[in-house]
């Protein structure tokens, strides 16, 4: 789907799935993607987007995410304007002679996102799906329970893999 880290093929491929794993494998790479995201605090897999927005009383925007692959339109108030600059690389729009507030004060319209998805954001993607699937092979979801000696028992939630949370983290930097 738009905006996943990878696609059902390269899991398959990877992990030798048969193909009636596919809805439930679809989805946890949806799942795993948006995780992704959420931890990364930016767009990741390359999608197109037609955002709105609020003015802060400064020129300066930050995009929801980086690279800018392609601009298709800037407006300001609805109107659509010529006077921007971008900096693809991080995700900052500059509308030149703009300092206004208010919700949806400027338009962006474009491609924002990795093209191709770095191998190791892949890579992180497909561990987690691999350990949600198994999770959920086991019947053990969320919660995993560690019992020494009949005595002591200790309960946690059950995260990403570790190595996939700093993958997804090292994405995750201030904007210049």
């Amino acid at each position: 789907m738009t905006g996943d880290l990878t696609t059902w093929e390269t899991v398959r491929a990877k992990l030798g799935l048969d193909d009636d794993r596919r809805e439930v494998t679809e989805f946890l790479v949806s799942s795993a993607s948006a995780q992704a995201e959420k931890i990364a605090g930016r767009i990741l897999a390359a999608r197109d987007v037609d955002i709105e927005l609020d003015g802060n009383g400064g020129m300066d925007f930050k995009l929801p995410g980086y690279p800018v692959n392609r601009t298709d339109k800037v407006s300001v108030n609805g109107a659509e304007t010529s006077g921007y600059k971008i900096k693809p690389d991080v995700g900052l729009l500059r509308v030149t002679g703009f300092s206004g507030t208010g919700w949806g004060a400027v338009g962006f319209k474009g491609n924002i996102g990795y093209d191709p998805v770095p191998s190791d954001l892949q890579q992180a993607a497909i561990e987690m799906v691999a350990a949600n699937l198994r999770r959920l092979a086991s019947g053990v979801v969320g919660i995993k329970v560690m019992s020494a000696n009949n005595a002591i028992t200790t309960q946690y939630e059950l995260d990403i893999p570790a190595s996939a949370r700093s993958v997804f983290l090292s994405y995750w930097e201030a904007r210049v």
